[in-house]
């Protein structure tokens, strides 16, 4: 990388858990191994105790004082070239500041969701001052031009990736995990969702599934696992649909689960499903591809994207009952295979290599 010195100024990345963490991560890593000298890294929520340490990197972190972030990312935005703002959450009042005090390169990364829901008068104000975008998927560019013409020439494609722990990981990976912790019959196919189950998250189709699991299971020996943390009001309301649809010994929650446990869960199944419709990009379904699974998604989102245009798996339309049916039923009962080139075709297009060339390369154009 062209020596240049960089803001990357984001909300958390290690006292929380979840997709967005996991791309400041994958950002910082990458960072960390181009020897880049000038990189600071300023986080508002991320407790110091939690940082790891970095030798190229400078970490530092507010510990959640918003009045001490600011000046921080102040302090250290001014020593840099270029800004790289974490999330759109973050641009006011800091972007304005920057764009009438100085002539830095200021950068958004934006996800999805968090750039195509309303943005507030401050905030909008404050993406006029952005110089580009950096986001997730074709998709959500698509999405992004739609609202925002003025940067169509403006965005770049960074797309998500797997960080190489779990890549060194799933090679050891036990296949058997989730029968044996939850005495799942060696005769039942799994079927797997991971994801968060919340009131805001129902758009990942997790209901869908479980609505057309009775139709399968007249015909096959099936379990229905859906891992990931869950608020306690939307657990109770699924419990109670899976006692109505007669469907409770076919389906296990898994409730939060220990990160080193990730590789074996998705070794373990024989079908990934999550028929979102609000994927920015989709992490879950590389993860399920590197592990050689057959993978099912919807065509409405940036889910696309991770399945290549359904050159890696299933696309299907997530409102559709029967489509979801079909699909699983397919896969279920071996008439889809999963091709063999499956995990290279992953890994040539999101593998961590692949995000940190072109993370280098839209530095420093």
């Amino acid at each position: 990388m062209k020596k240049c010195s960089i803001s990357f100024i984001y909300n958390n990345a290690f006292s929380q858990i979840g997709g967005l963490q996991q791309y400041n991560k994958n950002i910082l890593s990458a960072l960390e191994e181009s020897n880049e000298v000038n990189i600071y890294a300023i986080s508002l929520n991320d407790s110091t105790a939690d940082i790891p340490d970095f030798k190229h990197v400078k970490v530092i972190s507010a510990n959640k004082s918003i009045i001490k972030f600011i000046l921080l990312s102040i302090r250290y935005g001014f020593n840099s070239s270029v800004l790289v703002f974490g999330h759109v959450n973050l641009l006011f009042p800091l972007a304005l500041f920057f764009r009438f005090f100085s002539k830095k390169r200021i950068v958004l990364i934006t996800h999805g969701i968090d750039i195509w829901r309303p943005l507030s008068k401050y905030r909008k104000r404050a993406l006029q001052s952005v110089n580009e975008l950096w986001t997730v998927s074709e998709y959500t560019k698509s999405r992004i031009v739609e609202l925002y013409p003025d940067f169509q020439n403006k965005i770049e494609i960074l797309y998500n990736t797997v960080p190489p722990l779990l890549l060194s990981n799933n090679q050891t990976a036990d296949k058997y995990y989730l029968r044996k912790k939850y005495n799942i019959p060696i005769s039942n196919k799994i079927i797997l969702s991971v994801c968060r189950i919340t009131p805001g998250d129902r758009e990942k189709g997790y209901d869908t599934i479980l609505e057309v699991l009775p139709k399968l299971l007249e015909q096959y020996k099936i379990t229905y696992v859906l891992a990931g943390k869950a608020e306690n009001n939307e657990l109770e309301r699924l419990k109670q649909k899976v006692i109505s649809l007669g469907i409770s010994d076919h389906v296990v929650f898994t409730g939060m689960f220990d990160s080193k446990d990730l590789n074996s869960i998705y070794a373990s199944c024989d079908v990934f499903i999550l028929p979102s419709k609000k994927e920015g990009f989709g992490i879950v379904f590389i993860e399920a591809l590197l592990h050689g699974k057959a993978v099912i998604a919807g065509n409405m989102d940036g889910s696309v994207d991770a399945l290549q245009f359904g050159a890696t798996g299933i696309l299907i339309d997530p409102n559709s009952l029967n489509e979801i049916y079909e699909a699983l039923e397919q896969v279920i009962s071996g008439r889809y295979e999963v091709k063999g080139d499956v995990r290279e075709k992953t890994l040539d297009k999101f593998g961590f290599d692949s995000f940190k060339k072109q993370l280098n390369k839209i530095l420093v154009k």
